[in-house]
């Protein structure tokens, strides 16, 4: 008799060993059984009987019970959702999850261990889930890997296209067809039935599970009742349980028909009656040993292999690729670990969400290759200066965060911001040219400002936005009122994509003025929204939305083209050619064609390239490659004038000043304020006014507000001012009554 045949007696031994019993009050019942085709573990054979692990056990069970079992078969999404209606009462073979648990009634033993497992087309290369980006994955509707693995490949951030399938097989016929590029299996599916199709394995495994019966809440006795005997089952070596997976987990090619037992035993009886049984016995078990243990090698040695994959995949999953430092959904895990102490202890805790500036343009400028380098030398700065217990994550991009859990006081979060902050002070060398890279970090603390990850981030990120805002390079804790700031910001955001199409936007002008004789060069552009909810708004308050959004660039054009438009308006009536000057953001520089926006502009004006003056910020000068250096140089040949604002308080070099085709510095207003009380200020001012003129530069004061200042300046050689004392920003209308009749502004005007 072979394995088959033993089997069938050992099943009838343990059905004898059993009395029926109903699961609740003693009487029989009909159990009505959920089954689909997940095969070995539950499936319809050739001749339309259910089979496989779960229906072998269940029928010991089912026996031992008194039980009648009625098979209602159907696709796996089907049963589900007749489980939740109660028109079955049980379901085999179902993947335990936490989602699920709170639907069905799960059985505390588990059937069989599980995972999930890709299968690819023939000679595709496809070794891990970034290379199923823009391919088309078959899954079964329904199934807990399908989900699990879905789930998987969004946060990796792949695109893929999915085709849902009502089974495995036909996930796996989708891929031999060519209908589909990859499918998701589950491990002792794809182990049976696999090499039927034209597919091969891959090394992607993931969501290791457990397959269970369960039921609805109503069956909780009847689930209870199987779990019982499960428990049995699986205590005893020599059980059917054991025997059943024997039967097939180690059928690969085909199952022995319902009558091969009986022929087999037939047979081995009469080569038994004729003398050679007992040798072909011993033979077949010897024989039988010997594959069980090849077979169990092979098996240890596929699950050593599919753990540490599962281990390369966790570690793919919790840390970041390019500074190996943990991820986002690392801290997420962690978190309740991060708040133990400060919990037991009944301390704080802080995390501290950091931004690192200019970033996009390193990456515009030097390529990103570059920012990936700006970005590991950062990482390796910010880690370098944190406390012992502290713990830094890359959020991706140029977002970290730190975590902090030995907070006694606010001084120790703010004392860590510091330390970061000090430590990207010196210049990072990318390429040969030094980077400067600061940060913006916003500050939440726990439990004081939030006791959720979610509401911890949402107010450290908050924060982080207000220090962005309020001029970078510092750290700001949270307060209350920031994330409401936040939802204002967006909101902002919206109604400035539509200030441009209402014509909400408008230009005031200030006059600029030569110091030495008072004569009015020219005039400066500043933007103005006159928004129908908050009033006419300065630039300072929508700027930043707009440049963080994208719409600085139609933003920027439009002035561009009116400024120009009316700069030819007094440039005809004025009896000396006046020029405007516009400020234009890294942003608008960046964009490939800006030179001929700014071309347009003044071919669509008529004004002479000789009387615009574009005014860049030093921070553009952070990094100086080809691409900036040729703008620069295609603008000067265009006629338009070059100025360099808020000069002295960046990072320029007198390098750049002589390398590139610069016409103006401004000095910036802040300076400007503290002369000539400030020794200090006072110095900073001559020195850039004496430095310019070396280079043959023209200087520019902006924000001069005392006659004293104006003394000043012009004692000290500055070319021209302009500031609250001279004149205010004003309308068009307004500016050219302004304008005096000979245009020689007096102080004694004022």
């Amino acid at each position: 008799m072979d394995f088959c045949g033993l089997l069938a007696a050992a099943v009838a031994l343990f059905a004898a060993a059993f009395p029926g019993k109903g699961f609740a009050d003693g009487a029989e019942r009909a159990v009505r059984v959920g089954v689909w085709d997940n095969p070995p573990i539950v499936f319809r054979d050739a001749a339309g009987r259910h089979a496989g692990i779960a229906i072998d056990v269940l029928e010991q069970i089912a026996r031992a019970e008194g039980w009648e079992l009625v098979y209602e078969h159907a696709p796996w999404g089907e049963l589900l959702e007749r489980m939740e209606r109660g028109e079955i009462d049980l379901l085999t073979g179902i993947g335990y999850s936490a989602e699920r648990a709170g639907r069905f009634v799960f059985t505390g033993e588990s059937l069989i261990g599980n995972w999930g497992v890709v299968y690819k087309g023939r000679g595709l290369p496809i070794a891990s889930p970034l290379d199923l980006a823009n391919r088309r994955v078959a899954f079964m509707r329904n199934a807990i890997h399908s989900d699990a693995f879905a789930d998987l490949l969004r946060r990796f951030q792949v695109r893929f296209t999915a085709l849902y399938t009502d089974s495995y097989e036909d996930a796996l016929k989708a891929v031999a067809t060519g209908a589909a590029d990859a499918a998701v299996v589950n491990r002792v599916f794809g182990t049976m039935h696999a090499h039927r199709y034209a597919v091969d394995i891959t090394g992607i495994v993931f969501n290791p599970v457990y397959v269970h019966y369960a039921g609805h809440a109503g069956t909780a006795g009847l689930v209870a009742r199987i779990d019982g005997h499960l428990a049995r089952l699986k205590a005893q070596p020599d059980s059917p349980y054991y025997a059943s997976l024997e039967r097939w987990l180690t059928e690969h090619e085909v199952r022995a028909p319902t009558w091969l037992p009986a022929a087999i035993a037939g047979g081995a009886l009469a080569l038994t009656l004729v003398g050679g049984g007992a040798w072909l016995l011993r033979m077949q078990v010897q024989r039988r040993t010997r594959e069980l243990a090849l077979r169990s090698n092979e098996l240890e040695a596929a699950i050593e292999q599919r753990r540490e994959a599962q281990e390369r995949l966790k570690h793919f999953a919790l840390y970041d690729a390019l500074t190996g430092l943990p991820n986002r959904a690392s801290f997420l895990e962690r978190f309740p670990v991060f708040v133990a102490e400060p919990e037991r202890q009944k301390s704080r805790a802080a995390v501290l969400f950091i931004d690192i500036d200019h970033l996009k343009t390193v990456n515009e400028s030097l390529g990103h290759a570059a920012g990936d380098e700006l970005i590991r030398a950062v990482a390796e700065r910010l880690r370098a200066c944190l406390r012992a217990n502290d713990s830094i994550f890359r959020f991706g991009g140029d977002e970290f965060l730190v975590a902090a859990n030995q907070i006694h006081s606010i001084g120790d979060a703010e004392a860590v911001a510091s330390r970061l902050l000090r430590s990207l002070k010196q210049p990072v060398d990318i390429a040969g040219r030094p980077v400067y890279a600061s940060a913006s970090i916003g500050i939440a603390v726990y439990p004081d400002d939030e006791t959720t990850v979610e509401g911890l981030l949402k107010c450290a990120d908050a924060a982080m936005y207000h220090a962005k805002e309020h001029g970078r390079n510092r750290y700001q804790l949270y307060r209350s009122g920031l994330i409401d700031a936040v939802v204002e910001r967006l909101d902002i955001d919206t109604r400035l994509r539509q200030a441009l199409e209402r014509a909400e936007l408008t230009l005031h002008y200030q006059p600029i003025v030569a110091l030495a004789d008072g004569r009015v060069i020219g005039t400066e552009a500043l933007i103005r929204w006159n928004d129908p909810e908050h009033g006419l708004m300065r630039p300072d308050v929508f700027i930043p939305h707009a440049e963080r959004s994208g719409a600085i660039v139609p933003v920027g054009a439009w002035v561009l083209s009116e400024a120009c438009r009316q700069a030819i308006a007094w440039h005809q009536d004025s009896p000396e050619p006046l020029s405007v000057s516009v400020n234009v953001s890294a942003r608008q520089f960046q964009e490939p064609n800006f030179v001929g926006t700014v071309e347009q502009a003044l071919v669509d004006s008529g004004l002479p390239p000789s009387r615009l003056q574009l005014e860049i910020t030093e921070g553009l000068l952070l990094v100086v490659n080809i691409n900036v250096a040729d703008t620069l140089h295609a603008l000067k040949r265009l006629g338009v004038r070059l100025s360099i604002d808020d000069f002295g308080t960046g990072y320029s070099s007198l390098a750049y000043l002589k390398q590139l085709p610069i016409d103006v510095l401004k000095i910036d207003r802040s300076f400007v304020a503290g002369i000539p009380e400030r020794m200090d200020d006072a110095q900073i001012a001559t020195t850039i006014i004496t430095m310019a003129h070396g280079l043959g530069l023209r200087v520019v004061a902006e924000g001069i507000e005392t006659e004293r200042q104006v003394h000043f300046l012009r004692e000290h050689g500055c070319d021209y001012g302009q500031g609250y004392f001279i004149a205010r920003p004003l309308p068009e209308k307004e500016i050219a009554r302004w304008f005096p009749k000979d245009h020689h502004w007096r102080a004694a005007q004022n």
